[in-house]
């Protein structure tokens, strides 16, 4: 089953990176019809939860797994390379190429920072959540400002310049697989366990952060926009996250529970734009 995909954002092919469960890694260049064009391998002993292209370079590829291992491959040589490990399982990576860091989701609730020019080194580890990180997402355009989306039901806004405590810390009623910026910056998406797909104002999150007024309790920030959306996909099925349409920057698209399985298109308002069967 696969648990992650990545495409490559350079590549004038269309060329897919992608994890499955038990840490076997696939490479496949769609413009190539032979089996010339498919590259794959184990470099996991557990599921790969993330593949991810470098942003400054993509024959660099990332893949990060349960066993607590990140690893590069060189799409040159099609050679992989340890670069980072920890005794907790990895959830997520997010590339920050405006300072060439990594941020690195933990089990156990914790963020690390890699510095990619000192050999991956974890130059800062920062306890977020009380529980697993499911993904971490940087701002397009303001590169300080990253989301995380936790199983301790919470999203929380931070800016790396000062990660003492959240811009916002915004409860769900229920785990949340994914938070994700769109493309031009301008809004970010939940997706909850609860069944909702919610969209936040993006450039209010990151200039207006909550603030205690005479010790009363601060009033979480409220989406604008809140569309029902199943999201119990249950034990055979990977998690359902968004992937944004970076020629439309307002749209997005996600799995479907509908039968026949299919996928849909939703506008940043919460409207459903189209439904795509497979």
């Amino acid at each position: 089953r696969i648990y992650s995909l990545d495409l490559s954002p350079a590549s004038p092919n269309v060329v897919l990176a992608a994890g499955d469960k038990i840490g076997n890694f696939g490479l496949w260049n769609h413009n190539i019809e032979s089996d010339s064009g498919v590259f794959n391998a184990r470099p996991h002993r557990k599921t790969l939860s993330c593949v991810l292209f470098d942003s400054s370079d993509v024959c660099k590829i990332y893949t990060a797994s349960y066993d607590g291992r990140i690893t590069q491959l060189d799409a040159n040589k099609m050679v992989f390379t340890e670069v980072y490990s920890c005794d907790e399982a990895l959830f997520d990576v997010a590339n920050d190429k405006s300072t060439n860091c990594l941020f690195v989701a933990r089990e156990d609730g914790m963020l690390s920072r890699l510095d990619i020019r000192s050999k991956y080194k974890a130059t800062d580890e920062w306890q977020l959540h009380e529980k697993k990180i499911n993904t971490v997402a940087i701002c397009p355009g303001k590169e300080n400002y990253i989301s995380t989306a936790s199983l301790d039901r919470s999203m929380c806004i931070w800016d790396v310049r000062k990660m003492k405590s959240p811009l916002h810390n915004i409860p769900h009623a229920l785990s949340i697989n994914q938070s994700s910026w769109s493309p031009d910056g301008k809004f970010l998406v939940s997706v909850c366990m609860d069944n909702y797909l919610r969209t936040f104002d993006a450039p209010y999150l990151c200039s207006h952060p909550a603030v205690s007024k005479r010790n009363k309790e601060i009033t979480p920030a409220k989406p604008v926009n809140k569309v029902h959306h199943d999201n119990r996909t249950g034990r055979w099925l990977t998690k359902f996250k968004i992937d944004w349409n970076h020629v439309q920057p307002e749209s997005f698209v996600i799995g479907s529970m509908d039968q026949p399985r299919g996928i849909e298109v939703f506008s940043a308002s919460g409207t459903r734009i189209m439904r795509m069967r497979t």
